[in-house]
């Protein structure tokens, strides 16, 4: 556990032996595996849709785009045609993938001195992007727009494999299992569903 922090948490990220933490007066606090708060700094932002932390880089979302690392140094600031609502780094950090408020999700390439714009992918046209999630071995992507749907695309190829049925309630986050073979919705009416991607079921 870690001690009570001076605002209510607004989002969180872990990432390994670390977590972020963005809390409602707009800081962000890195912890370690024991709870211990080895960083903290202000993100600047009017407010955070999303925060991402993969391995030594962090990114939050709020219309515009931060990048950090672990310290809260600044590594790069983006801006898109319109206003981001999601992002993520991918498990090798060499790659960000973010979502906007007209349903296009983009992957931009870390490896330049400025991150660098590689694919373009229509997942959910004129819908917000509220959530994305990889496989830890880098082979899918999933995303979710504020009207429920959830896509699966071939991470590679961005070729769609399948999409979900709609759900009355909306979708709070997603993410995958450790070993890549499932994939956990959480919505808003408190429920959890674990699909089998394999067998495109659930569980």
């Amino acid at each position: 556990s870690i001690n009570p922090l001076p605002s209510a948490i607004s989002r969180v990220s872990f990432s390994g032996d670390y977590g972020a933490i963005a809390t409602q007066d707009r800081f962000i606090y890195i912890i370690n595996s024991q709870g211990k708060i080895i960083s903290h700094f202000p993100s600047n932002s009017r407010w955070i849709d999303s925060l991402s932390l993969s391995g030594n880089l962090l990114t939050a979302t709020d219309n515009d785009l931060t990048l950090w690392d672990k310290r809260g140094d600044t590594q790069a600031n983006l801006t898109d045609d319109y206003p981001f609502s999601a992002s993520l780094v991918t498990p090798d950090s060499q790659s960000l993938w973010t979502g906007n408020r007209q349903g296009m999700v983009k992957k931009w390439n870390l490896q330049t001195n400025h991150p660098k714009l590689q694919e373009t992918l229509a997942a959910h046209p004129n819908q917000r992007i509220i959530y994305l999630a990889i496989t830890p071995d880098q082979k899918l992507l999933a995303t979710t727009s504020e009207q429920g749907e959830i896509n699966l695309y071939d991470l590679q190829t961005l070729t769609p494999i399948y999409s979900l049925e709609k759900s009355s309630s909306p979708v709070n986050g997603l993410t995958f299992s450790p070993d890549s073979q499932q994939l956990a919705i959480v919505f808003g009416d408190g429920t959890i569903k674990l699909i089998n991607i394999a067998q495109k079921l659930p569980i």
